[in-house]
This record gives C-alpha cells, structure tokens and sequence, in this order.
C-alpha cells in the first residue's frame, strides 16, 4: 500500500486519501491498514476526486490481500449519515463505529 493516493486539482490544491499499518490495534489485523483522512478541497467536492482515490486505494488493498479500517470524523459540510453512506457503497461494513473492508 502506498501512504496517500493524491490527485491534484491545480498548482497547490488536491485531493488525498492517506492511510498508515494498523499494528493490530483494537483488535485489527496487525497486517491491515487503516485510512486516516481523505480529503477534497471545498470548491471540488461531487466531482468525483475521492471516489476516484478510493478506488486506486481499493485495488491496491486487493491486490495485496489487506484489510482496510476508518473511523468516521465528520466535519465541515459532511454528516456522519453522508460519509456513512459513501463508505458503505464503497464496500465497508461498520460494526460499533468501526468501519471495515475485507480483500476481494
């Protein structure tokens, strides 16, 4: 796994997705990975930016046979319901907070 799947929006602007081993943690697979912020500048949102990394950062969780976490942080314009939602159509599950994708 890469550390930030990054597409950039113009000279000094981009979006991000950044994750980092799990070490086992709270239970997770010592071999997994958890992502830890993805990111889309305000003026760029629904335009597709972070479905894009994510899916860069789902091949690669595949081809590598890792699991990945997150934690859901809302905030700005974003609800909890809204980036539940967007995680779970990427293809996490959640259980008590706690959000996971197993390889495919």
């Amino acid at each position: 796994m890469k550390p930030s799947y990054l597409k950039r929006l113009g000279p000094i602007r981009g979006a991000i997705l950044d994750v980092s081993p799990s070490h086992g943690v709270g239970g997770m697979d010592p071999e997994g990975f958890v992502i830890n912020r993805v990111n889309t500048p305000h003026g760029h949102r629904g335009e597709g930016h972070a479905r894009e990394l994510m899916r860069e950062c789902l091949a690669d969780a595949d081809a590598e046979g890792v699991t990945l976490y997150l934690w859901i942080n809302a905030y700005g314009d974003m609800s909890e319901e809204q980036l539940s939602a967007w995680y779970k159509r990427c293809g996490f599950v959640e259980q008590e907070g706690l959000y996971t994708r197993q390889p495919r």
